[in-house]
């Protein structure tokens, strides 16, 4: 599985010499193996997609389901959520190809968790197929997503040391927007009362105890939350109809004064035919009304022979 070989490339940073290198690889390890695995199957990835393209429409829809008042705060609202796992883990059913760069699945966790800087950073990896971390997100509480230069791998090679290229801007907005989209999509799922569990079994290389230079493998279990929107629809909360006061029936009210009466009026000749499936014997026939038919219209009494408006029976339909 992706999330094994994202692993297994940080198991040989805990054997490093630096302190700092063996506490950022148990770090890491820990936040993917304790934390939320989410799996986006295609359908959801395609409703990922229908979103992007009216980012901002979507975030203002869901202000209606948190409190904070603007577009900035329903992310900010997706970011915070995260404090709640000590990892978040999303994969995509196919990867992901923007900007030149494909990614499978997208990382985010708190390393101040475990290394106790004392300083909260949010960390979102890209991981491509291969496990491997073309790019590295970083944000602080309230602040906007930012590049790690140190670890940036331009895929353009027009970065320099100091600054990112047009390309490379353009990509981190994208993806940190998918990022929030994709944290405000689980959370709605994972809220509703069905989405599907499903545990998988992979295979990860770990060193042999007393001895470094071999590995062997070992099964290990990952339960994912498996979100599919063909099979989970979620209701979005909607303001109450306003209640419209009610005059009764006009006919209602001139019966129960007496003041009620009929003229009847005949229709200009028309045709009707049958076509609906109730009509068994008489499906597809016609019938003709060379004459029309009279019908009654209803009138006050008091306004009989007075002119109010002009009344035309109109063709049969």
């Amino acid at each position: 599985m992706l999330i094994d070989s994202f692993l297994q490339k940080w198991e040989k940073l805990k054997t490093s010499p630096d302190p700092l290198l063996q506490s950022s690889g148990r770090a890491y390890i820990q936040a993917a193996q304790k934390g939320d695995k989410i799996f986006f199957k295609e359908s959801t990835m395609l409703m990922l997609a229908e979103k992007m393209k009216d980012f901002e429409g979507t975030v203002r829809a869901i202000e209606r389901m948190n409190p904070y008042g603007n577009a900035q705060g329903a992310i900010e609202a997706a970011k915070r959520s995260l404090q709640n796992y000590n990892g978040c883990w999303i994969q995509f059913d196919k990867p992901m190809n923007i900007a030149s760069l494909s990614i499978a699945a997208m990382f985010s966790f708190v390393p101040s968790a475990y290394m106790q800087t004392g300083k909260d950073v949010y960390f979102l990896l890209l991981i491509d197929e291969q496990g491997d971390i073309p790019c590295t997100l970083e944000s602080t509480p309230g602040q906007e997503w930012h590049v790690n230069l140190a670890s940036h791998q331009c895929p353009f090679k027009q970065c320099i040391s100091s600054s990112l290229c047009e390309a490379c801007k353009r990509m981190l907005v994208i993806w940190s927007q998918i990022f929030a989209l994709s944290s405000i999509i689980a959370g709605q799922y994972l809220a509703a009362t069905r989405y599907e569990e499903k545990e998988f079994t992979g295979m990860r290389r770990v060193p042999r105890q007393g001895n470094d230079k071999k590995s062997k493998r070992v099964p290990v279990k990952h339960i994912f939350k498996t979100i599919d929107a063909n099979e989970i629809v979620i209701t979005v909360p909607s303001e109450p109809p306003k209640e419209r006061e009610l005059h009764g029936s006009w006919i209602a009210n001139a019966e129960a004064e007496g003041d009620l009466d009929y003229q009847e009026c005949r229709t200009r000749p028309f045709a009707r035919t049958y076509r609906h499936e109730r009509y068994v014997n008489m499906k597809g026939n016609s019938t003709s009304f060379p004459e029309g038919v009279i019908r009654r219209h209803p009138i006050r009494k008091s306004l009989v022979g007075k002119h109010v408006t002009k009344v035309k029976a109109s063709d049969y339909e």
